[in-house]
C-alpha cells in the first residue's frame, strides 16, 4: 500500500499484474502453445521538457539527465517541477510520481524544495537527476521521465525463435523495418520513444529516414502487429496480418485514409513531440540510411496480437517480475475433413461462384507441396461442390539438429520411394550442403556431392519427393548436421504409430488450403477468414484416448470405435458422382471391450475399421454392457444402407 492510513471497510482492490488473459479465433493448421516470457527491462527514457507558460528556458537551462539503477518494481513517470528560480540564483525543484496514466491522481508534489544541482540528486528507487546549468529557469518548468520495470516480454511459438522486445505500455519500444538496409544503428538505443499516447485506437508511427540521414519524416499509421517472420503478404518481414502495409505515396495514403507524411524534421537527441503525447528522440542524431524505416506501436487497448488470429492482453502495463511465463494452448479447428483415399463431397460456401465447365476446386498446402486441380458443380452463387482427390500421406519427419551454427531448417514434400529411408543432411562449408539416405536401421548410402543452399529456395533430395530450405539470416557451419525419418506409404499405412512424424501433429494427415476459380484457374479465390481449409486425415482410435477432448487425429484420437463412426462422413447429397464419402478408421493395437467397441451401429455411414498394425487389435464382446448389441448384430441393423468393414482386426467372443 503506498499510503497506511484513509482506507474504508468495504474498500476492494483488483491485483492485476500478474494476470494473462488469451483470446481470438486461432487460424493456424495445427495445435500449437504460444510461450510468454516478461524480461528485465529497468530503465528510463529520455527526459521530456514542459516549458511553463511564458518561459523561455532553453539550451543548458532545459538539459535534464537521468542517472542510476532504477529499482522500483512497477513502471512509474516521475515529473520534476522548478519551484523556485530567481536571477542568478540556485533554482529548487519538487517531484513527485504516479503510474502512467493517472497523472491527475498523482497527489502533490513534495513539500521540501530541492536544490538544482550539477551533480546527482537521489529522488527514490535509484533514480537520481542532474541538470546542466543550476539557474537560468523559470518557475513551472517541468520534465517528466519515464521508469520501465516489468512491462516488456518476448514471445515464441513452439518452442521456434523468440520475437524481438516487445513493451506492455501505449508506447511501445521501436522497431526496425526487415529490409532496412543501415545496420549501424540500433533500435531503442540510438532511436527512441517515449511518452504516454493518448488516441483513440491502437496505431503505428511510421518513421522514414530522409536523404543525408540527418533528417526524417513520420505518420501516424493503421496499427500493424507483429507476427513472426512472415508480412501480409508471405514474404519475409517483420509483420502481417494487419489490413495494410506502409505506402510511401502519401497522395495514396491520403486517398485510404490512412494519414500523410509530415514535413522534414531534423534528428535531434531530445525528444521530440510527434502526435497526440508520443516522442521519439534520436540519441545519434547522424548517420542513418536513407530510405530507412522504423515502426513506433502505440496503443490504447492492452491488446497484443501474436500470431494465427491470437491475442494476449495483460492485466497491468507494468509490474510483472523477470521470467514470469506463461502458455497459451491454441487448439486448430477442423472445419472439414475427410480420408486419404480421396472421395469425399466437399462443399465450398462463398459468393460470386459461377455456372460454367471451368469452374475448378484447388487443393494445396505449403507442406507437402502437393496441388491438386479437380472439377467444381455449381449448385448456387454461393455454393459449390467437388470430390478430393487421392492425397499421400505426410511421412516426413523434421529435422533433428547437430552442430554448432543455426539449426533453421525445414523439412517439405511428399515421399515418393517405395522403402523407408532415414536421411541425413551436412554443410560441406558455410554456403553448401550434401545429402544421403540409408535404409532404416542401416548406414549403408554414400553421401551426394555438395550443392548450394540458395537461402530461401527448396533444394531437392534426388527424386526422393523430400525437399529442405535453408532460412535466410542465418549463419551455418561445417559439421552443422540434421537428421530426419522418411516413410514409404506401406510402412505408414500398416504401421501408423510412427512416433517421430506423429507425436504432437497431424500427420499423416495434412491441411489443405481451398480455392475456387471460376475461369479454369487462371484466378482463385481469397481465403480471408482462414476457415477455406480441408483436413485429409483418417480417423484414429486409441485404447489411451479420449472420446471428450480427442477430435480422430493421429495426436489426439478417440477411445471407442463407435465415437469414430459417429465423427464419420454420412453419405454425400449425389451432387458428385465420384464422391462417395466412404471412410477409414485407423485403430492402433490393443483390446477394445465394453459400449462403444462391441455394440456397434453404422449410422447408415460406410465404414473401414482398419488395424494400425494388423493382426494387434481385438474386438472382444466377452465385457459388454446390458442391453447393448453385439458386434455382428450390427451387421444386421435396419439403419439403412451403412456398413462397416473391417480389415487386420480380430474379433473375439462375438457369436460370429
Amino acid at each position: 500500500f503506498s499510503k497506511v492510513p484513509g482506507y474504508a471497510p468495504g474498500d476492494q482492490f483488483a491485483i492485476r499484474n500478474r494476470t494473462v488473459d488469451s483470446f481470438g479465433t486461432y487460424l493456424g493448421a495445427a495445435d500449437a502453445t504460444f510461450e510468454l516470457d516478461v524480461l528485465d527491462r529497468a530503465e528510463f527514457d529520455p527526459p521530456v521538457f514542459h516549458r511553463a507558460s511564458g518561459s523561455t528556458t532553453a539550451g543548458l537551462q532545459a538539459d535534464m539527465t537521468v542517472t542510476g539503477a532504477y529499482a522500483g518494481r512497477s513502471t512509474y513517470v516521475y515529473e520534476i517541477k522548478i519551484d523556485s528560480a530567481s536571477s542568478g540564483a540556485q533554482s529548487t525543484f519538487k517531484w513527485r510520481k504516479y503510474l502512467r496514466g493517472r497523472s491527475d491522481g498523482g497527489g502533490p508534489f513534495g513539500s521540501a524544495a530541492l536544490p538544482v544541482s550539477l551533480s546527482p540528486t537521489l529522488l527514490d528507487d535509484g533514480t537520481y537527476v542532474q541538470w546542466a546549468a543550476i539557474s537560468g529557469h523559470a518557475v513551472n518548468d517541468r520534465w517528466t521521465v519515464i521508469a520501465h520495470a516489468g512491462d516488456a516480454f518476448r514471445w515464441r511459438k513452439d518452442g521456434g525463435d523468440w520475437t524481438t522486445p516487445q513493451s506492455m505500455t501505449s508506447v511501445g519500444l521501436v522497431e526496425r523495418d526487415f529490409s532496412n538496409v543501415g545496420t549501424s544503428k540500433t533500435v531503442n538505443v540510438d532511436v527512441r520513444a517515449t511518452g504516454e499516447y493518448s488516441g483513440a485506437a491502437d496505431a503505428t508511427i511510421a518513421l522514414e529516414v530522409l536523404p543525408g540521414g540527418a533528417t526524417f519524416r513520420w505518420k501516424k499509421h493503421a496499427y500493424m502487429p507483429r507476427a513472426g517472420s512472415l508480412n501480409q503478404t508471405s514474404t519475409a518481414g517483420a509483420y502481417c496480418c494487419g489490413t495494410e502495409d506502409v505506402m510511401l505515396d502519401s497522395l495514396t495514403d491520403a486517398a485510404r485514409g490512412v494519414g500523410t507524411w509530415s514535413p522534414e524534421m531534423n534528428m535531434v537527441p531530445e525528444p521530440i513531440l510527434l502526435t497526440e503525447g508520443v516522442y521519439v528522440a534520436f540519441v545519434s542524431s547522424s548517420g542513418y540510411t536513407a530510405g530507412d524505416l522504423y515502426y513506433v506501436p502505440v496503443k490504447k487497448t492492452a491488446h497484443h496480437r501474436l500470431s494465427d488470429g491470437v491475442v494476449v492482453a495483460f492485466g497491468a502495463d507494468s509490474g510483472y517480475s523477470p521470467n514470469d511465463r506463461w502458455n497459451v494452448s491454441a487448439a486448430a479447428g477442423v472445419y472439414a475433413r475427410g480420408p486419404l483415399s480421396g472421395d469425399t463431397e466437399l462443399s465450398i460456401m462463398g459468393s460470386g461462384f459461377l455456372p460454367s465447365e471451368s469452374l475448378k476446386c484447388r487443393l494445396s498446402d505449403e507442406r507437402t507441396l502437393v496441388s491438386s486441380v479437380v472439377d467444381a458443380r455449381y449448385v448456387s452463387p454461393n455454393h459449390v461442390v467437388c470430390a478430393t482427390p487421392e492425397h499421400p500421406p505426410d511421412t516426413v519427419a523434421d529435422p533433428v539438429f547437430v552442430g554448432a551454427g543455426s539449426s533453421a531448417m525445414e523439412t517439405k514434400g511428399a515421399y515418393a520411394w517405395s522403402y523407408s529411408v532415414t536421411f541425413s543432411v551436412r554443410m560441406a562449408s558455410a554456403t553448401t550442403f550434401q545429402w544421403r539416405a540409408d535404409p532404416l536401421g542401416e548406414t549403408t548410402g554414400s553421401w551426394s556431392g555438395s550443392a548450394a543452399i540458395e537461402v530461401g529456395t527448396l533444394r531437392p533430395l534426388g527424386d526422393s519427393g523430400v525437399f529442405v530450405a535453408f532460412a535466410s539470416g542465418e549463419t551455418y557451419g561445417v559439421g552443422d548436421e540434421w537428421t530426419f525419418a522418411a516413410y514409404s506409404r506401406d510402412d505408414a499405412i500398416n504401421n501408423v504409430e510412427l512416433t517421430d512424424i506423429q507425436l504432437g501433429s497431424i500427420r499423416p494427415g495434412v491441411m489443405k488450403h481451398v480455392a475456387v476459380s471460376n475461369d479454369g484457374g487462371v484466378s482463385w479465390s481469397a481465403d480471408k477468414h482462414g476457415a477455406t481449409r480441408f483436413l485429409y486425415s483418417d480417423i484414429y482410435v486409441s485404447p489411451s484416448g479420449d472420446d471428450v477432448t480427442g477430435d480422430g487425429t493421429s495426436s489426439t484420437p478417440y477411445r471407442t470405435i463407435q465415437r469414430g463412426i459417429h465423427a464419420a462422413l454420412s453419405p454425400g447429397e449425389g451432387y458428385v458422382k465420384n464422391a462417395t464419402n466412404r471412410d477409414d478408421i485407423v485403430v492402433t493395437p490393443g483390446r477394445y471391450t465394453g459400449a462403444g467397441n462391441t455394440g456397434l451401429f453404422t449410422m447408415g455411414k460406410s465404414v473401414m475399421v482398419r488395424a494400425a498394425r494388423s493382426g494387434e487389435v481385438v474386438i472382444d464382446c466377452a465385457v459388454r454392457v446390458a442391453g447393448a448389441a453385439h458386434f455382428g448384430e450390427t451387421m444386421a441393423s435396419a439403419e439403412g444402407a451403412g456398413k462397416v468393414s473391417l480389415v487386420g482386426v480380430n474379433v473375439e467372443n462375438c457369436g460370429m
